[in-house]
């Protein structure tokens, strides 16, 4: 028994020192995903009242023009969609400590993330608490075991290959630093487009009844601070929609059911032709971001009537928003605009 005991220990003091010499020559990258999501929360602290706090995955993060948004609505804009892989629970949390009275929440959930089986990486959320571990707030119960069964080993992983062969993955500069949104959309990639499935196989709409329980809750918190919180489905390619109809139909009857939240869309009416996509189901392109965002401002200005800064300057006239102003210590540098000479 001693001699099995002095092996294990040699064994684990072996383990430990490899694990030791990895972390050594790792750094971490300011750059990756997590250095986007340290952008994004330190716009949505500066971006001044009142905002409109966009969240979700991918899908948000390049499913709107923030710009025209702000245009239309007066509200000062902070795209805070990033990846699926942080997944519904964090990114909630993660923007509640930051709300101020008079902002409004926009929430938009792929339909996969209502189920199970996700097959989605969970590391992305390491990668932020390594660079910045008091964001370690934001994990609850929910985030543990897709943590633990899709995280921990993508993350060891990803940390030993650039101990090896240190890489750069992304980039700042593709992200529009007044609002965080996705200012470099990917190459059109049609075939993922058209083979790519919406929801998994042997997918089943099990965790609706709890997303929705946290959103009720998260919804309730916010209204006595003052905060409006909406829910929007992402759009999707019509032909997928109306293949996946019976199950859209079951996701949306299980979770808007007892929902509190009012919800903007359903997916059928957010839904858009093929073409407005360029590499995944939920990635629209410039055409369908304009098609998208302009849904959103109807829905919105219906949703928010005469309590939208936009429409209380109409009976304001002298009254105007200020535009954002840009500084922080994570923009990049401003791009060098060209001035146009005057036609003579």
């Amino acid at each position: 028994m001693r001699r099995f005991v002095i092996k294990g220990l040699l064994f684990t003091l072996l383990q430990a020192g490899v694990l030791a010499g990895v972390y050594w020559r790792y750094e971490p990258q300011l750059l990756a995903p997590a250095g986007v999501n340290l952008m994004k929360h330190d716009i949505l602290e500066r971006q001044p009242s009142p905002r409109l706090v966009l969240v979700g995955g991918s899908s948000v993060r390049q499913g709107t023009s923030s710009r025209e948004l702000e245009r239309a609505l007066g509200y000062h804009p902070v795209n805070m969609g990033l990846s699926i892989h942080l997944g519904p629970y964090w990114q909630v949390r993660e923007i509640e400590p930051y709300l101020r009275p008079g902002d409004v929440v926009v929430i938009s959930f792929q339909p996969r993330v209502f189920g199970e089986p996700t097959h989605t990486r969970r590391d992305d959320i390491l990668y932020v608490i390594e660079l910045r571990p008091a964001y370690a707030r934001f994990l609850s119960l929910q985030d543990i075991k897709p943590l633990l069964d899709r995280g921990v080993l993508p993350y060891l992983t990803y940390v030993v290959n650039q101990a090896i062969t240190p890489r750069e993955f992304g980039s700042l500069r593709n992200y529009e630093t007044t609002y965080g949104d996705l200012a470099r959309l990917p190459p059109d990639d049609p075939q993922a487009v058209r083979w790519l499935r919406m929801f998994p196989e042997h997918w089943r709409p099990c965790r609706a009844a709890g997303l929705r329980r946290f959103l009720n809750r998260f919804h309730e918190r916010c209204r006595a601070r003052g905060v409006r919180v909406f829910f929007s489905f992402p759009s999707a390619p019509t032909p997928r929609c109306a293949e996946n109809r019976e199950l859209i139909e079951e996701v949306e009857r299980r979770f808007c059911t007892g929902l509190e939240v009012p919800v903007l869309n359903r997916t059928m009416e957010a839904s858009l032709p093929m073409d407005c996509f360029n590499d995944a189901l939920f990635h629209v392109d410039r055409k369908g971001q304009r098609e998208r965002t302009a849904m959103l401002i109807e829905r919105l200005s219906a949703a928010l009537g005469a309590d939208a800064p936009a429409a209380r300057q109409l009976t304001e006239p002298g009254r105007r928003t200020e535009p954002p102003r840009r500084r922080g210590r994570l923009e990049p540098p401003p791009r060098e605009r060209r001035r146009r000479e005057p036609a003579r």
